[in-house]
């Protein structure tokens, strides 16, 4: 993991094959810069982060009102409260350059009863440990955590 605030740093996060569609743009490498409190990703979108308790990060739009600011939280595990698939996307290039993982994080497991769970914690909680799949991305908006009940975007 890289210490807050950042030295100014570019991290190439490697983008697998099947989720290149996403980031089009950048042919399977996206360049994320940090410098301070301050990320960019490739020429695109800028966002400030504003470190929180237990190794997470909040993610904020610069010049956006306050109330509407916060594009999502990250973690070592995963993306969490984002408000889009979009930032979903985004803020995972983001955790996988400050804590130097592989990119993405699932989004949520879906177990065999089909029902979804967050990774991390919620799923170390649910007494089924067998999943179908992983999911990186949600059509359903208001999709929620059996474990949590919090929603996945």
């Amino acid at each position: 993991m890289l210490s807050f605030p950042f030295t100014p740093t570019q991290v190439d996060v490697e983008v697998p094959k099947k989720f290149r569609a996403w980031f089009p743009e950048h042919k399977g490498v996206v360049p994320v810069a940090l410098n301070g409190r301050r990320a960019k990703i490739g020429e695109g979108s800028e966002y400030v982060l504003q470190p929180l308790e237990g190794a997470r990060y909040a993610v904020l739009r610069p010049g956006v009102p306050a109330g509407v600011a916060v594009a999502g939280v990250f973690d070592r595990v995963g993306v969490h409260n984002t408000l889009n698939n979009r930032f979903l996307h985004e803020l995972n290039l983001l955790r996988a350059a400050v804590f130097r993982v592989s990119f993405p994080a699932p989004l949520a497991y879906v177990l065999k009863d089909l029902s979804l769970v967050h990774p991390g914690p919620c799923f170390d909680q649910h007494s089924e440990v067998v999943t179908l799949r992983a999911v990186y991305s949600l059509k359903e908006d208001n999709a929620r955590c059996v474990v949590c009940g919090r929603p996945f975007l």
